[in-house]
């Protein structure tokens, strides 16, 4: 093998060496990505099991509280002031949903 030959051998394995190096700053990127993906949906289901956790304990506040009533042999009226304040809370919840609602993230970046 002549020193021409050499070198070029050298420059080819040289330059596939480079090829590795960059695939491999690239595989620790999108690793990196990947775990603040998934960082982030952990969060969000965390936040919005808070907040499921909130509209069932609400929902069921309300049942029980209409069967109070039934079983009080309530009125209209008692059925309207409950009407009333469910009204007086949509705002509310609204609120709290929206509050408790993480925003969409950013689509990852390659």
């Amino acid at each position: 093998m002549s020193g021409q030959e050499i070198a070029r051998s050298l420059q080819e394995i040289n330059s596939k060496l480079d090829r590795l190096l960059h695939l491999e700053r690239w595989a620790l990127i999108m690793e990196g990505n990947l775990a603040a993906d998934l960082s982030a949906v952990r969060e969000a289901v965390a936040a919005n099991g808070v907040v499921i956790d909130s509209a069932v304990t609400l929902i069921n506040g309300i049942a029980a509280r209409i069967q109070a009533v039934i079983d009080a042999g309530g009125t209209p009226a008692d059925f309207q002031a409950i009407a009333d304040e469910l009204v007086a809370k949509d705002a509310e919840l609204a609120a709290a949903v929206a509050a408790n609602t993480p925003a969409s993230p950013a689509p990852p970046t390659t």
